[in-house]
Order: structure tokens, then C-alpha cells, then sequence
């Protein structure tokens, strides 16, 4: 429908979350269909069944009820060449039967640009651009694959197309009918494709491309689907690796990612972003919504460094934040889960995939609902899954003050009605986790080492502590400076006298009487330095130098 992560509104499902933050943009007042997950994993039948994979395509087609995957990385990390069917009438897996002369299918290969291409009775196929090849190279080559007789087959391009690329942003919303092209007859879609990774460099958001396809694609016609591409800068945005995209009519949504150049791990996501970009192609022009949701890797229940960052719990509940593309306002919220499974809520990860559309995928109600399906990715513990999950939005409308929606009890699989829904809204959204300034601390051994040489870095000098005395200190150690003035003086008058070897009787009293006003004199800031005496080495280290610093 619109690329690997298809909405006809952008359905970002958080990994751990938001912040404390300084900027809102988050509403609470914006109505919402009552939304619900379910897990369909055990409801599906056949033994022809995906692997767990991550970064595979996912397509749909209403005449055959078929969901379509195709390729993606095993969990041995090898891009996959299969295509499985679920057929969503019986809810059974099988593989594609095509002609025996038509047997050939793309080459192995993930994180592709796709969308389904129905163009009247011409073509009822599905569209994969590019990706990453199983040499760890980007391609740039499209295949198309017929719904209707279930074959592949490679789309003739013009001179002059995008350079190969992987994980760009793009796809198709088949909402937007075909169109007629005097250089290209019939009925035409076109394709959007904008930013993507080659290995060493990422493409700016910037570099956008359309792709309009023409041609009948057809077991007797099986190689006449034709595909131009045409080119357009639009505005200054960064390259990014990793976002998640989608196609609104004939606007593309960028979202979240890291920058260019710096691919992020399971165990790395510290390099994603928060911001998102609106590329609208027809009036080329693109906008920046205000950040909210938690920056991370794969919207589609992508992951984020939760050290950076915080959501309100909302990972652990099933978060679905959704962006109104004309406003650029968030809306976060909670849906609730499926009461029939051991896990209400799908798990955080990278890679899934997902395709909605207009109706009830799954059920016989398929009025009463749009339904949106996942499949695969790889969890935060480097699991790969094969699980599919249904995110169902019912006919109807909550908002923050009338919650709920439907009576009674809330129901599980597919025939699920809304009974029970509730539907909470978070007021906060994301941001940065103020994080402590590093500190160095001493080991306890610091202390006992051998003061370093004199060739040895000095240590970087702290401020000194001030040198706290006593009122009677500050009072008598100048009072005591004065008195002892006259003891020296008397001792200088007496020197000759003294080396003589006696004393006149004279200057034996004043003598006396001189030493024991100089001893009262020291004795008197005798407690103050015993005091300091007593301080811990440290502090009476750090005063002593200050006491040296102020004396020069």
C-alpha cells in the first residue's frame, strides 16, 4: 500500500518512550478511532509459513484477499529471496504456484521501497524497489509481482534513476487513482522514493524521486511493465539511516532514525532522532512537525536508548502515537490489548513491517473497522520474530475525556466488535534524560601511594577551602604579635651582655617577665592549633596551603 511501513495515518508505535519536556507538542483534545490490538499469530493455519524475519516487504490485495511478504534478513543474518501468501479469508499460509515458464523471482534482498500497483485491468501486482542484496551491496533494480497469476517480473527502467540505495522512505498510497501520461499510455501510478543507505552514505531527505509505472503485466505479457523515473530537490533536510516512512496521498512522512553514516544495533540506539519531516512532492515543499514521540530506530515499534530517554511506560503498553500531517500536531495513545493472549500487546522492535487499509482485514464485520497488520522484526533482546499482530481501529470516535467506546466485556480475535475498548491518552511527550556530569573519584589505594615525581603530571588544582578560625584566634594572635615585640627587643638590648656569659641583676627581672609575657603570648592560640591539629589530613592540607598562599 504505502511502502514497508504503510498508513493512511502515521501510526507510530513507541519502545520506551518520552520525557520530561520543555516543548509540547502533544494534544490531548484530538479525537481518535478506539483502537485495539490483537494477536493473530495462533490463529493462522499451513505449514508453509514465514521464518522470523525482519525487513521484509508487505503488501495487499483485495480481489484475492492475499497479504503478500516478501524477502527480508533471517535470523542467521542472510537476505531471503521467498514470497509467502496469507490468505486472509481462511487465514492459511502458502506459497505462490506461477506458470511453469515464469518461475523467477527477485533476488534476495531486504529493506525495500514497495506499495501495490492496481492500474485498472493493466496491472494487479506489487511493487519492490531496491534494498540491500545478499553481498551487502544496495540495488537499484524494481520487480512487480502479479497478484493474479502469481509471477515475478522485472520492471524496464529509464536512464537516469536514483543510485541504489537501501531503507529510503516511500511507497504509494493507493487511495490516489491512476493517471494518464502523454510520454507513458494507460492507466499510471506513481511511486515516491527519498533518502536511503548505500553502506557509507546516506541520501538526503532532500533527493526525491517519482517513479510512474505503465505497461500490462499479465501471464501473456509477462515483461512489458515500463517505469521512468523523475527527479526533484526539495528544501535542506539531513540524510538519515533507518527512519520510518510513509506515503500520504502524494506526501512523504520521514520519521525518527539516526543521522547519516552511523547505522544503529539492537544494543546501540543512542544515535536516533526525534524529528520528523512532511515532504509534500506535488507542491514541492516540506515542513518539520514539533518533536513528541521518543526518538527511535524502525518507528514501527522501533527501540531507543531508555537510559536517554522515557515514555510514560508507554512501550509496555502498546503505544500508538499518531501525527496529524496537516497540523503537525502528536497524539499519543494507549489502545487496549487482547484479552485471549498470554502477551496483550506486541513487543518492542526493529524491522517490522506493516500495511493498512480501509477496512477490516480479517473478520466478517468488515465494515465496522480499518485494520492495520505487523509482521516480524527483531526484539531488544536480538530475537527475530515471525509473530502478526492486528491493530484494529473501530468506527467510532474517543477523546481524553470519553475514553471508552462499546459496552460489555472486551473481546478477543477476529470478529472482535469494540466491546470494552478504552483507549488512554498520554499528555506528556518525549524528551531528553538529563544525564550527571561524569565525576572522577579515588580509589582507596590513591591514598596511600608515594607522592608523584617531580616529572609526573600535576593533578588539577582545586579551589581552596577557607580557613576557619576561632573569634579568640582572630582576637589574641595579633594581640600576641604585639606583646612579644618587646621580648625580642629586650633580648636584642641584652645580646652583648649574653655572650659575655652573665646577667646584671637588673635584667634578670625584666628578663623573667619578658619570657613569661612571650609564652602567655603563644600559649593563647595554642587551643586554635590544636584545633586545626585535629581536622582530617585533607582539609587540613587544603588550609594549610591556603594559610601559605595568603603569608607570600
Amino acid at each position: 500500500m504505502a511502502s514497508r511501513f504503510s498508513f493512511f495515518f502515521l501510526l507510530s508505535l513507541l519502545v520506551n518512550t518520552l520525557l520530561l519536556i520543555h516543548a509540547q507538542n502533544i494534544s490531548t483534545t484530538t479525537p481518535v478511532p478506539p483502537l485495539q490490538w490483537i494477536n493473530l499469530s495462533n490463529l493462522l493455519q499451513g505449514s508453509t509459513r514465514p521464518p522470523p524475519l525482519r525487513d521484509a516487504a508487505l503488501g495487499y490485495d483485495e480481489n484475492s484477499r492475499s497479504l503478500i511478504i516478501f524477502g527480508g534478513i533471517s535470523e542467521g543474518g542472510f537476505p531471503q529471496s521467498q514470497t509467502f501468501l496469507l490468505n486472509l479469508q481462511t487465514l492459511s499460509w502458502s506459497t505462490p504456484s506461477p506458470p511453469a515458464t515464469l518461475k523467477g523471482t527477485p533476488p534476495a534482498r531486504s529493506a525495500v521501497v514497495s506499495g501495490s500497483d492496481f492500474a485498472a485491468s493493466n496491472r494487479h501486482g506489487f511493487i519492490v524497489i531496491g534494498g540491500k542484496g545478499s553481498d551487502g551491496k544496495a540495488l537499484s533494480d524494481v520487480w512487480e509481482y502479479d497478484f493474479i497469476n502469481q509471477f515475478w517480473s522485472q520492471v524496464a527502467l529509464s536512464s537516469g534513476g536514483p543510485s541504489a540505495r537501501w531503507g529510503a522512505s516511500g511507497g504509494i498510497d493507493i487511495r490516489v487513482p491512476p493517471v494518464s501520461d502523454p510520454i507513458l499510455p494507460g492507466p499510471n501510478n506513481t511511486f515516491y522514493l527519498t533518502g536511503g543507505f548505500d553502506g557509507s552514505t546516506a541520501d538526503s531527505l532532500s533527493d526525491v524521486w517519482s517513479l510512474k509505472l505503465s505497461g500490462t503485466l499479465s501471464s501473456n505479457l509477462p515483461n512489458s511493465v515500463s517505469g521512468s523515473w523523475d527527479h526533484v530537490n526539495i528544501g535542506n533536510m539531513p540524510g538519515r539511516v533507518d527512519q520510518a516512512g510513509t506515503v500520504v496521498l502524494q506526501q512523504i512522512v520521514a520519521t525518527g532514525g539516526c543521522d547519516a553514516n552511523i547505522s544503529p544495533t539492537t544494543s546501540n540506539t543512542t544515535c536516533a532522532k526525534q524529528d520528523s519531516f512532511i515532504i509534500n512532492v506535488q507542491s514541492q515543499t516540506n515542513a518539520s512537525p514539533g518533536s513528541c514521540p521518543a526518538p527511535r530506530v524502525f518507528v514501527m515499534l522501533g527501540t531507543f536508548n531508555a537510559s536517554l530517554w522515557q515514555d510514560s511506560d508507554g512501550l509496555a503498553r502498546g503505544e500508538v502515537a499518531i501525527l496529524d500531517i496537516n497540523t503537525g500536531i502528536w497524539t499519543r495513545t494507549i489502545p487496549s490489548g487482547d484479552p485471549g493472549s498470554s502477551v496483550q500487546f506486541p513487543s518492542p522492535r526493529e524491522g517490522a513491517t506493516a500495511i493498512s487499509f480501509s477496512q477490516a482485514l480479517v473478520g466478517d464485520s468488515r465494515n465496522n473497522s480499518a485494520d492495520t497488520i505487523i509482521f516480524g522484526g527483531q526484539d531488544l533482546n536480538g530475537t527475530f520474530l515471525s509473530d502478526v499482530w492486528l491493530l484494529r481501529a473501530y468506527s467510532g470516535i474517543v477523546t481524553a475525556s470519553s475514553p471508552g467506546f462499546g459496552n460489555g466485556q472486551l473481546q478477543t480475535g477476529i470478529n472482535a466488535d469494540g466491546s470494552g475498548v478504552r483507549v488512554d491518552f498520554l499528555t506528556e511527550c518525549a524528551s531528553f534524560v538529563s544525564q550527571p556530569s561524569p565525576t572522577h573519584v579515588s580509589s582507596p589505594s590513591s591514598t596511600t601511594t608515594s607522592p608523584p615525581s617531580s616529572g609526573s603530571i600535576s593533578p588539577t588544582p582545586q579551589a581552596p577551602h577557607s580557613f576557619d578560625t576561632s573569634f579568640s584566634h582572630k582576637l589574641l594572635l595579633p594581640l600576641s604579635l604585639v606583646i612579644s615585640l618587646p621580648v625580642f627587643l629586650f633580648f636584642r638590648w641584652t645580646q652583648m651582655t649574653l655572650e659575655e656569659g652573665w646577667i646584671p641583676n637588673r635584667h634578670i627581672v625584666l628578663l623573667s617577665l619578658a619570657t613569661i609575657v612571650g609564652i602567655a603570648a603563644y600559649a593563647s592560640v595554642l587551643p586554635d592549633l590544636c584545633s586545626l591539629l585535629r581536622r582530617s589530613p585533607l582539609r587540613a592540607q587544603n588550609e594549610t596551603s591556603t594559610l601559605k598562599l595568603l603569608m607570600e
